[in-house]
């Protein structure tokens, strides 16, 4: 039993780097091997000091370990593997790296950090889309490609199209393309470039409010497209 519960606490002490705690637990260890027979027989009277030095070896570990307690409206965001759903989880693998981390920033009290994530996925989001429309006059790698340059260079396609011979459904894909540009260029006037170029710091509010309309553009995003186009 006592052996049950050291594996127990050995995982515990390991995931949080408790050193005293962990060493403690090698010398409970060594006595449970040398002394099991007098233990067995509930007549060994040191195996109740180690498990007693052992508890103040993990207290005074825990004493020394940051603990961070999360706002509880917002800690659901923190380690969330799908923060923003199943459907964009799939859709876009590229960005899940920066919607986990901006989750995590936001359960963690660092809403300027959390934008900055957010606005990471809206400039994949454009370049998403860009990709999809063949926008021409761009590097052949958009990920080295200007923001700035993508926009104007989306915005003049989006007219190509508008001025084209169209169906119904052709009409209904270039008002999708559009719909996600705007949203995109909203972005970019309100935040992006303010985030990214140390303008500007943002309050766990307004993370709030950036954080569902980004969540928004790419649930949007995700009814016709994926990464895949990349």
């Amino acid at each position: 039993m006592v052996r049950a519960q050291l594996n127990r606490v050995e995982l515990l002490a390991t995931g949080l780097r408790f050193k005293g705690t962990i060493s403690r637990i090698g010398y409970v260890r060594t006595h449970l091997t040398t002394a099991e027979t007098q233990i067995n027989a509930w007549r060994d009277p040191e195996l109740t000091h180690e498990l007693r030095v052992l508890r103040e070896a993990f207290r005074d570990d825990l004493e020394e370990q940051p603990v961070l307690l999360p706002d509880v409206s917002r800690s659901s965001w923190h380690g969330h593997s799908q923060p923003f759903g199943q459907v964009v989880h799939d859709a876009f693998p590229r960005m899940r790296f920066d919607i986990i981390e901006a989750g995590n920033c936001f359960a963690c009290d660092s809403p300027t950090a959390c934008v900055f994530h957010l606005m990471r996925v809206v400039e994949q989001a454009i370049r998403i889309l860009a990709k999809k429309l063949r926008v021409p006059g761009l590097k052949a790698d958009l990920d080295y490609e200007d923001f700035k340059k993508i926009q104007d260079r989306l915005k003049d396609k989006l007219q190509e199209l508008r001025n084209s011979k169209r169906s119904k459904s052709r009409q209904q894909e270039i008002d999708f393309y559009a719909d996600v540009a705007d949203r995109c260029q909203y972005f970019k006037e309100m935040w992006r470039d303010a985030v990214m170029h140390s303008r500007q710091n943002y309050d766990v509010n307004q993370a709030a409010s950036i954080l569902t309309r980004v969540k928004e553009l790419v649930e949007r995003l995700a009814e016709r497209l994926t990464d895949k186009v990349l």
